[in-house]
């Protein structure tokens, strides 16, 4: 029995044998939600849309409403400022107390580790203190979604961690067309190794099955119903020709990023299969990956894709006939009416009946992160002063996430952290 089972038991609902079919626990959809707005509501909002809200950030949201919340959570804010050197006296080309983000580094001197330290801690920083705002929420869900591990340059790391904070609720397609040739995805699918002589189609595979499509029944050899084996051959050969620069570089002229190189591009035309319909794409060198993306997004199933992922992340990670039609198949097509700007649906969702829905209130397993600052921020928990002893606190709140099994910047596996897709565990993951 699942945690939404256990409550509905708890609450006296009938709940199905398990060698039963179930009729849906939870009956509501993405209607607006038109139910008492009081503390015990705006807590279940925050604490799914932030990191451990404390008391007075639920209760002035209590008296503000809900949608002036949802507006406050979606309300613009300027990036953060970067991380700092907060301790190393060795690096001659940042002092303690300036950035790194966008230095090279020195022969013969050892800055990785301070780096990596420092983005970690600032990360944690960023938790801490996020207002109130959905933003570091998302950022975290684009990490799980986009996965990166083993990139051990945190100057690769801070760029593509930006990038997905910066398109929070942004424009998912265009998200995708700028992950597609971020220089932290080019190294860590290969995407830097893909050429017209030697195509890799690590990353093509991973931008239907796991960024965009999603794989559907297997019905045929090679043939996943919503895409094939055939395509994923063709688009590694329209993703030919890009690589990153600037990885550890100790050149001050070379800057971390992508570059795309034409004599490595294959010109010829690439054929899709009938799940594309047919389409076939021309040369159009730098902008041919640009174009595919817009191909991939004609189909719908991209929106039911992403709209599925964002369920489980917000709400629960069983998605049962009701849900897949009240609520997964409306949010999808007001994505797709909104050209795929994410924060319409998201809002939708955050504002809906089936939101706040009882069953879907505490059921979540919280994961480490959300843990960790559960523990932290309520509690209002003062950090020594001073640049090293407070970035040194920070990272023993990264340390005891670790120890948890969830390391930011280092996702188990380039599916994410298994609590977020794999069946029959899920959250449970977590324990």
């Amino acid at each position: 029995m699942d945690r939404r089972a256990t409550i509905a038991t708890l609450l006296g609902k009938r709940v199905a044998p398990a060698n039963t079919v179930a009729a849906p626990l939870v009956n509501s959809g993405l209607e607006p939600y038109s139910g008492p707005w009081e503390y015990e509501q705006a807590a279940h909002l925050l604490r799914r849309s932030m990191f451990g809200p404390t008391y007075e950030q639920i209760k002035t949201a209590a008296s503000l409403g809900l949608e002036a919340t949802i507006e406050q959570l979606f309300s613009p804010l300027p990036l953060p400022q970067p991380p700092l050197n907060y301790f190393f006296q060795d690096d001659p080309l940042v002092p303690v107390g300036q950035t790194w983000v966008n230095a090279p580094y020195y022969d013969n001197v050892n800055a990785r580790g301070y780096r990596r330290q420092s983005l970690r801690g600032w990360t944690m920083e960023l938790l801490l203190d996020e207002g109130v705002s959905i933003r570091e929420k998302l950022t975290l869900f684009w990490h799980n979604h986009f996965a990166v591990s083993d990139i051990n340059d945190a100057n690769f790391l801070y760029r593509h961690i930006s990038l997905l904070r910066k398109y929070a609720w942004g424009n998912f397609r265009e998200l995708v067309k700028e992950v597609t040739i971020d220089p932290t995805m080019l190294r860590f699918l290969n995407g830097n190794q893909n050429s017209k002589n030697a195509p890799n189609e690590n990353f093509a595979r991973e931008l239907l099955e796991l960024f965009t499509i999603g794989k559907g029944p297997l019905v045929d050899s090679g043939d996943y119903t919503n895409y094939t084996e055939g395509d994923i051959r063709e688009m590694a050969r329209v993703l030919t020709g890009w690589r990153d620069v600037g990885f550890f570089s100790t050149n001050p002229d070379i800057s971390v990023g992508s570059v795309y190189l034409p004599f490595r591009h294959d010109t010829s035309s690439k054929q899709l299969s009938h799940r594309f319909d047919n389409i076939v794409i021309d040369n159009m060198e730098d902008q041919e990956y640009a174009h595919l993306i817009d191909v991939i997004f004609q189909k719908e199933e991209v929106a039911r894709f992403i709209c599925r992922k964002l369920y489980r992340w917000f709400i629960y990670y069983v998605i049962d006939d009701n849900a897949e039609e009240n609520v997964i198949e409306p949010m999808a097509q007001l994505l797709i009416s909104s050209d795929y700007e994410i924060r319409p649906a998201l809002e939708a969702l955050l504002s809906s009946a089936h939101f706040f829905d009882m069953l879907n209130v505490g059921p979540m397993i919280k994961n480490p992160l959300d843990f960790v600052m559960t523990a932290i921020k309520p509690f209002q928990v003062e950090f020594p002063q001073g640049l090293q002893p407070r970035y040194n606190g920070y990272l023993r709140l990264f340390s005891s996430t670790v120890l948890q099994q969830m390391e930011y910047y280092n996702p188990p596996q380039v599916a994410g952290w298994k609590a977020y897709y794999q069946e029959p565990g899920y959250y449970r993951t977590w324990i």
